[in-house]
């Protein structure tokens, strides 16, 4: 029955399927297979007419994903709520099919990152050797170099909290930091990073020279005091 389906939507006979859907018991039918081989007006169509219950958009999307469907996935994420489906699943799903670079490129690039769990997705990406999605996001999270050039501390704040760490250069991020003289975001990293990604002698330093008494208090009250130890070079 599922290739009677496949068939009948790569055809567009839609007003037979609409007959097999109200007189073939549903669990003859494996419509979510059925609706991910990237005939679109068809599954438009689908969407419209089936019944929620035997047509779930995730399974579809992710049954699109394994065959390397692009057309079917790019399709599901323009034309969906993005609240209705597990988005952060789906990710997943692009970790763990190796050959689908092209599907997570567009979800990432199309779907609000509020959405998803940046830091998460590179772990799992790391954890299945998925390198294309792992050098992706590498590039993808080089604007945080941007955002330190133009002072933009909540950027660096999101950033910071949802991208793998490890992922990112924080002993570089810091130095441009304070080389910028961005020292909002110099002070928000010594508040929130460990210390031992960050050069803290030359902080302490620097934060003398520059009278920055704030910057001293930050680093007595963080959890790493012994930095606080470093003497001052003059």
């Amino acid at each position: 029955m599922k290739s009677t389906i496949k068939h009948l939507l790569e055809f567009g006979f839609l007003e037979i399927v609409a007959w097999i859907l109200q007189n073939v018991d549903p669990k003859q039918i494996a419509m979510n297979e059925a609706c991910c081989n990237g005939f679109l007006d068809s599954f438009h169509w689908m969407q419209c007419n089936v019944n929620g219950a035997l047509l779930n958009l995730e399974t579809v999307i992710n049954i699109a994903i394994y065959r390397n469907n692009f057309e079917t996935v790019k399709w599901m994420i323009l034309n969906n709520d993005h609240t209705r489906l597990d988005i952060q699943e789906i990710m997943y799903s692009c970790c763990l099919a190796k050959k689908s670079f092209s599907e997570a490129k567009f979800i990432i690039e199309n779907v609000d990152n509020n959405v998803l769990n940046i830091k998460k997705i590179m772990n799992k990406a790391c954890r299945l050797g998925n390198l294309f999605i792992v050098k992706f996001l590498l590039k993808w999270m080089k604007p945080v170099f941007e955002a330190i050039y133009e002072g933009r501390l909540d950027v660096v704040r999101y950033l910071l909290s949802n991208v793998d760490q490890k992922a990112l250069d924080i002993t570089k991020t810091f130095n441009e930091a304070w080389r910028c003289g961005h020292l909002e975001i110099v002070k928000y990293m010594i508040e929130n990073l460990d210390h031992t990604l960050l050069d803290m002698k030359e902080s302490v330093n620097k934060a003398l020279k520059l009278h920055r008494t704030d910057i001293l208090e930050s680093i007595l009250r963080s959890p790493n005091k012994k930095t606080a130890r470093y003497e001052y070079n003059h």
